[in-house]
């Protein structure tokens, strides 16, 4: 009964205690992303965070095409405090999905300009082997169901790592989403 209770979210910061020594993505105001081990937080959403990749997007505008050129700028820190006041989002999307799965690459893309609730997953596995793109699908849903009950969208690109490298189509996708 004191396990269940312990792990049962009744409040929104339940979430985040239950997050404690997990990796969480945080979306930060100014277009700053942030994927780190969650070490402590507060009632205000300041947290330290381990092992954190930032990721800055900026986006500017060529002056002879008047394309948009946008730009991801990544960094790694040991050692991070984030004041709360610039959380906009907190999710264990990609922490589920790495225990679960075990992928030998994994990328969360919040697509969902800052409310947290439209995400794209790019996942490579070898559990994906021998299966059929519905089954990887279900084990994708079955490793974010916690999560899903707050997401309104989810776009996954399931790789095994056999079809990634023979796949050139999904091969070049993938190449295409490394780089921006």
């Amino acid at each position: 009964m004191g396990s269940e209770e312990e792990s049962t979210v009744k409040e929104p910061l339940d979430l985040i205690r239950l997050s404690l020594d997990e990796r969480i993505y945080v979306k930060l105001r100014s277009d700053r992303e942030l994927r780190g081990k969650l070490h402590a937080y507060d009632q205000h959403l300041n947290m330290i965070l381990g092992d954190v990749e930032e990721i800055v997007t900026t986006v500017e505008i060529d002056d002879e095409t008047y394309e948009e050129i946008v730009r991801a700028t990544r960094r790694t820190i040991p050692f991070l405090f984030v004041r709360g006041d610039g959380v906009i989002l907190v999710s264990r999307v990609e922490s589920s999905l790495t225990a679960k799965l075990t992928p030998s690459y994994l990328e969360v893309i919040d697509d969902s300009g800052g409310c947290g609730a439209k995400f794209s997953i790019v996942i490579v596995t070898e559990q994906f082997e021998g299966k059929r793109l519905l089954e990887r699908h279900r084990m994708v849903n079955g490793a974010v169901a916690e999560e899903m009950k707050e997401i309104h969208a989810l776009s996954i690109t399931k790789l095994s790592l056999q079809s990634s490298g023979n796949n050139s189509r999904n091969l070049k996708s993938l190449k295409q989403l490394l780089k921006s």
